[in-house]
């Protein structure tokens, strides 16, 4: 005689099963994403996933500037901000052009904090 626990475990085997091949056909056509995007997200999410980076972006959503602004504005020395620029220019959020001696950083995804802050207060 099988255990309660038995029972309900084929339940949830059978439900899903019966599931999974309802959506089957629906599911591997209509959700499919991508992987391009998919991997470009993911560059994206990871580079904005960190504070610094955060901040340098709404930093240069208001204007673009050097490296040594930056440093000043948010009170960390140029190594780090370098650090952290690197990986956003290499996410493509951030690019950079030159100006005499200067290295001036801007946002190439201008509506990306858009997304953000919708995603906050949706």
């Amino acid at each position: 005689m099988k255990t309660l626990e038995e029972y309900i475990n084929e339940l949830k085997k059978s439900c899903r099963d019966e599931l999974l091949n309802m959506y089957k056909e629906k599911l591997s056509k209509e959700i499919s994403i991508p992987d391009k995007i998919v991997d470009e997200l993911v560059t994206i999410l990871k580079a904005m996933s960190n504070p610094i980076r955060l901040r340098i972006i709404y930093l240069l959503n208001q204007i673009e500037m050097p490296v040594c602004l930056i440093t000043s504005i948010l009170g960390i020395d140029q190594t780090l901000a370098s650090h952290h620029l690197s990986i956003l220019k290499d996410s493509g959020i951030v690019g950079a052009k030159s100006v005499g001696k200067f290295r001036i950083y801007y946002l190439k995804k201008r509506n990306i904090l858009d997304i953000l802050e919708k995603a906050v207060t949706a």
